[in-house]
């Protein structure tokens, strides 16, 4: 065998030398290459695993926290549209007089529940302005009143006045100067309500405000009409506002105090509702009207 010179042997050394620094063993002594290098693999995280991490944190929390907080708010401010949208029992009410010839009249608003009217001035104002707005939007159903045989029915002015119907004031009806006072109670189904007729306990009723006008006057302005309302239970309202009056076709209408009534026979009537107390009492009216520069106190005796 030919021997190999010194020069040769260690090239081939040095060789063999750089090979190995490129490799290198595992724990089984396993030789892999150095170069290699293990890469992670992500794992792929799904919408409801995602869905569940967001409400175990601090955002879905706070959108929990406030759901409940508009729920119960959307809760308490829908009880009084609820309680708006229910409809009274529809009633009937009959009204005669002396003649005792009934007239069957039919009513589809139960008046009982608009509004009881609080005992201060000022809250009572504000109930029966919503009374009038509750009322302005049922107006297309008729709410009719009393109809007499002798009633002498207007038809409409010239001058945007309300044409408006009369009744005949009972016997004790209640007069001083150019005003007359008088009841009448409103009633349920199978009753009668006579004009002058004292209301039952918890009962509502209206009192009917009768002023006597110049021959030579054919429409009364209403915002001319003044008072106030005071029973013996503490109850005020003043006049006239909540005021109704019946049309020329026998149905009750709010009366704007800005309007004027056509007046019927010399008088003009207006009806003011007065909710039902819970004894009986007196009521004592304060009237005055600047055209007729007079006013007066009446007082009604319930029996």
């Amino acid at each position: 065998m030919p021997a190999l010179d010194q020069p040769s042997l260690r090239a081939t050394a040095s060789l063999t030398a750089g090979a190995c620094d490129d490799v290198e063993e595992d724990s089984s002594g396993s030789v892999l290459p150095q170069s290699l290098e293990t890469e992670s693999v992500p794992v792929a995280v799904t919408w409801k695993q995602q869905l569940w991490d967001w409400l175990n944190g601090e955002e879905g929390a706070s959108a929990a926290l406030s759901f409940v907080f508009h729920a119960i708010l959307l809760a308490l401010l829908a009880i009084p549209v609820i309680h708006q949208l229910r409809s009274g029992p529809q009633f009937v009410t009959t009204v005669t007089e002396s003649t005792d010839e009934p007239v069957l009249i039919s009513n589809s608003v139960d008046l009982d529940t608009a509004l009881t009217l609080p005992d201060d001035l000022d809250a009572g104002t504000a109930a029966t302005d919503q009374i009038l707005t509750a009322l302005d939007s049922t107006l297309d159903q008729s709410i009719n009143m009393a109809a007499f045989n002798d009633q002498t029915v207007a038809k409409g002015t010239e001058d945007g006045a309300v044409a408006a119907g009369r009744i005949k004031a009972p016997k004790n009806a209640v007069k001083a100067g150019s005003f007359t006072v008088f009841t009448l109670p409103k009633t349920r189904f199978g009753e009668k309500a006579v004009p002058g007729q004292s209301p039952r306990p918890n009962q509502d009723y209206f009192i009917v405000i009768q002023v006597a006008m110049p021959t030579n006057r054919t429409v009364y302005p209403l915002r001319d009409l003044s008072g106030v309302i005071i029973g013996t239970d503490g109850y005020r309202q003043k006049i006239p506002q909540g005021a109704f009056v019946l049309n020329d076709q026998d149905q009750m209408t709010p009366a704007p105090q800005t309007r004027s009534i056509e007046v019927i026979d010399d008088h003009v009537q207006v009806f003011i509702l007065v909710p039902g107390a819970d004894r009986l009492v007196q009521d004592r009216i304060h009237v005055a009207s600047r055209l007729l520069r007079e006013s007066q106190d009446l007082e009604i005796q319930f029996e």
